[in-house]
Order: C-alpha cells, then structure tokens, then sequence
C-alpha cells in the first residue's frame, strides 16, 4: 500500500492547503471542490469525458422514470435548449426515447431505452472497476470512512432535491 495520507493542512499537489473550520462555507467549498475533482478524475480513468453529462441524465430517468425535458434541464443545472440537444442526441443514437407529453403535446418526454440501460450499466461498470485499484492505496480505516459518508452524501442530496421541489418521477 502507497502511503499517501494528508495531514489537515496539506493537499496533493504538496501546496499548503488553508485550514477551515468544519461546517465553515469554506469548509464546504473545499469539500464540493474535492468531490467534484474525484469526481472528473475517476471518469478520466474510465475512459469518458469529465463533463460525461450523458451519465448522468441516463441516472436521472433509471432514478424518476419518464421525465420532461425542462425536468432534466432543471436537475441538471442547465438551460432548456442545452438539455434538448443533449437528448436529441441520445435519442439519435437510441439511448433514450423521446414521445409527447401526457396533458401537453408540446412537451416532450424522455424515458430510457434498452440500449441506454446497458450503456448506463457499462458505465458503471468502468468507473466501478477503473476504481477498484485504489483499494490498494487504502487503509481499511479509509474505506470505512469513505463507507459511512456515502450515506451523508445521500442525505445531503436528498435534503437538497426536497428544497428545492425537484420533479418527482412521471407515472408514465
């Protein structure tokens, strides 16, 4: 096992790294900033773009089923026309299927096709395995920390979509 620990204080790159009080808001930026660099790294390491937006919006419809554009727009952090090419895209390549809105034709809905579901499991699969190594360069005391935030992690987002009235799923 590699002996890469950080004492508070320090970060990767060997820059000295500003202490902040847990809970302070830079506390919290740091925390985002470092979730979301894992984040893009281990994607990298899968082989997909760090963006790999097609991802996530395939996790959104396995999550809620059937969604609207706007829905995804809106869970996404994205504008509407963004969102739109995105799927029309997907929908090119029959990773999703696109179909009119149940009260409003204008609308456009979008569920997950077959080959989306083996693409999003593919994907899954990469990350999970181009992961795996790390296990390597981890204490076990590591690994169950990492263990028990992933709940919090749930919470926090679950916290978030609650205030923020997220679309719940279509009954479609």
């Amino acid at each position: 096992m590699t002996n890469h620990s950080f004492e508070q204080g320090q970060n990767p790159e060997g820059v000295p790294d500003t202490i902040h009080d847990r809970g302070s808001a830079d506390w919290w930026s740091e925390l985002m900033m470092l979730s979301n660099r894992f984040s893009r790294h281990a994607l990298y390491r899968a082989g997909y773009p760090p963006t790999a937006v097609t991802w996530r919006i395939l996790g959104h419809l396995e999550r809620r089923g059937a969604l609207r554009i706007g829905d995804i727009a809106e869970l996404e952090r994205t504008a509407q026309p963004t969102t739109s090419r995105v799927v029309r895209r997907l929908a090119d390549q029959g990773i999703v299927e696109t179909f009119p809105g149940p009260t409003d034709a204008r609308s456009t809905m979008v569920k997950l096709a077959p080959p989306g579901q083996k693409l999003l499991r593919d994907i899954r699969f990469s990350i999970g395995h181009a992961l795996e190594s790390l296990n390597a360069d981890l204490s076990e005391e590591e690994l169950i920390a990492l263990d028990r935030a992933k709940p919090v992690f749930q919470k926090l987002l679950l916290m978030e979509l609650e205030k923020h009235n997220k679309p719940q799923p279509s009954k479609e």
